[in-house]
């Protein structure tokens, strides 16, 4: 079975990301993972912040068991009733967001990921990241996506610098 890996904050870019996912895999029969990605603060960061050497309030099982009752309230708002009904595994990961993603989807067919429409001076967004250390296609998805159009997503071959909007169907055919 196919999988199609999700990034997932509570973000309308993300719910967007989740919603073009879930219409993707009922037309595909792929498996959705919806993926949270958690950045514990190292502990010299605390010192610095904070002034002390004490252990930070938040441990990574706090933040991890807060990102997966994040993840059930979104998926339960995204699918109401039909929450249960989409085939979709849950999981939280450890690190840098776009790292984070890229290694969950590491055997994945594809990784959807929201797509913000600020662009960043200095920095890459998570897609644009994800487009080079994923080495499968990278779908981006813009927060006023509505699921199953097929002209306003993103399609971004592994490795590649430059992204274009393109029809769906057609891109994902080509690369298979």
């Amino acid at each position: 079975m196919k999988r199609i890996v999700v990034g997932l904050i509570d973000t309308p870019t993300a719910r967007a990301a989740l919603r073009w996912a879930t219409w993707h895999a009922a037309a595909t029969g792929s498996l959705i993972e919806v993926v949270t990605v958690i950045q514990p603060l190292p502990s010299y960061v605390w010192s610095e912040v904070l002034g002390t050497s004490a252990p930070p309030l938040v441990t990574v099982g706090g933040l991890r068991a807060e990102a997966g009752a994040l993840q059930q309230r979104v998926l339960r708002q995204e699918f109401g009733p039909r929450f249960g009904a989409v085939p979709i595994r849950t999981s939280v990961v450890a690190g840098e967001a776009a790292s984070g993603l890229a290694r969950a989807a590491a055997d994945a067919d594809l990784l959807a990921v929201g797509r913000s429409r600020h662009r960043r001076f200095l920095r890459r967004s998570i897609g644009e990241r994800c487009s080079h250390l994923f080495e499968g296609p990278v779908v981006m998805v813009p927060a006023d996506h509505e699921a199953g159009g097929c002209d306003r997503e993103e399609i971004v071959e592994a490795g590649s610098q430059i992204s274009a909007p393109t029809q769906i169907g057609a891109t994902l055919a080509n690369l298979q």
